[in-house]
């Protein structure tokens, strides 16, 4: 395994597995709940909803949908810490696999349409969640423990904070 550091303070962890046909990438972000405070209280995670929703190329896709056409997985999580885009596709797309993430993470658009779209989705999330017990002791035993700190915040937010959630437009 290698370990390097661009100069631009990116990291790369490099594993080659000899013989293999496909290749797995991953980009880990520093901007989870850590960072967040209670009027922020998941935007990371919606974050990671929108950069699903960047198109890409002539067709316009969604870099997802085009990964999938390609045959590989692609999917991404919030945690307390980081936030993780990660896929896994053929060795023969590799250039078109770090195209999309870098598209995903650093070339960034959206539409009005796609922001208020995803607000909605997770909000279905928000009370998905809410229906699971498990999820509810979780969310409830971490702010009993943790009190006041942003490492108590659910992950998903709440649904009062995702109503407040303006798309922000360049004048």
């Amino acid at each position: 395994m290698k370990k390097l550091c661009l100069s631009n303070g990116l990291r790369l962890i490099i594993d080659q597995v000899p013989n293999s046909r496909s290749i797995s990438i991953g980009v880990m972000i520093r901007v989870g709940t850590k960072h967040e405070t209670k009027k922020t209280n998941g935007i990371a995670h919606f974050i990671e909803h929108l950069l699903f929703k960047n198109r890409i190329g002539s067709d316009n896709l969604y870099g997802n949908i085009y990964i999938e056409e390609l045959g590989g997985k692609i999917n991404a999580f919030t945690g307390k810490e980081f936030t993780c885009f990660y896929m896994h596709i053929l060795n023969e797309y590799l250039n078109e696999a770090l195209c999309i993430l870098r598209d995903m993470v650093f070339s960034f658009s959206i539409s009005n349409f796609d922001f208020e779209n995803e607000k909605r989705v997770v909000i279905q999330e928000i009370y998905q969640y809410q229906d699971n017990t498990l999820e509810k002791v979780k969310i409830a035993s971490l702010a009993h423990a943790l009190g006041e700190s942003s490492y108590a915040f659910d992950i998903l937010g709440t649904v009062s904070i995702y109503m407040h959630f303006k798309m922000m437009t360049s004048v």
